[in-house]
């Protein structure tokens, strides 16, 4: 298992010295880069998935607000 993990990592970085050869790039700005991209689905999803976690919280959080505000509205107007 450890073997077939080591030719596809070696895989990828012959594709990415390829690529850089290919049109003339700094391969440590491709690999930093990649590195970005990475970081960046991974907070992407991260916040998709916190979204759907904790957004009904939120909505329910504000249903109870304005049901609030509405018995506070109607009891300054009795008062």
């Amino acid at each position: 298992m450890e073997e077939k993990e080591a030719v596809e990592l070696t895989d990828f970085y012959h594709s990415v010295i390829f690529f850089c050869d290919k049109y003339s790039l700094d391969k440590r700005q491709v690999f930093l880069g990649l590195i970005l991209t990475l970081l960046f689905f991974i907070f992407l999803v991260c916040t998709i998935i916190a979204w759907k976690r904790y957004s009904p919280i939120i909505q329910e959080l504000l249903i109870k607000e304005s049901i609030e505000k509405a018995k506070t509205a109607e009891k300054n107007k009795e008062e």
